[in-house]
């Protein structure tokens, strides 16, 4: 399997690929800073877990989507590094809409910051490719693979 990876943003890749990504996967990261999020379930606690969890935010973390975008925007990595954060195939039957909705927001803003600091910042999205796509994701691009 290949992935041509795009330069920042929030993309939509099946959960197959997701599973399997690897810097052997992915040769033109130099270095690949790889965070799959520890969420079970999407809501709006549970990604803000996520975010704090697989990001090791501060402890003085705010838990909520402001504290988020602030502990976002300060993330370090080295020049000529991807960081990738996959937020991993879960039981959508319990997904919360507007929680989705203000991560994708969330997430895309962050990927135009971090673009315009000369970084590489992705989010994607596992999603079983058999299920019907909801009305949050259905405008996040698939990112296709070979």
């Amino acid at each position: 399997m290949s992935i041509q990876l795009p330069q920042n943003g929030v993309y939509r890749l099946s959960a197959q690929a997701a599973e399997s990504l690897d810097a052997t996967v992915v040769p033109q990261v130099v270095v690949l800073n790889w965070h799959k999020l520890p969420v079970t379930q999407w809501s709006r606690d549970e990604l803000l877990d996520g975010l704090a969890r697989g990001l090791n935010f501060p402890d003085h973390f705010g838990h909520n989507w402001d504290a988020a975008w602030d502990c976002l925007t300060e993330l370090t990595w080295q020049a000529g590094e991807h960081k990738i954060i996959v937020l991993p195939n879960t039981d959508q039957s319990s997904h919360d809409t507007q929680a989705m909705t203000t991560f994708l927001n969330l997430m895309g803003e962050a990927c135009e910051h971090w673009k315009e600091q000369g970084q590489q910042l992705l989010v994607l999205i596992a999603w079983d490719e058999g299920r019907p796509v909801p009305e949050w994701l259905s405008g996040v691009p698939v990112l296709a693979d070979e």
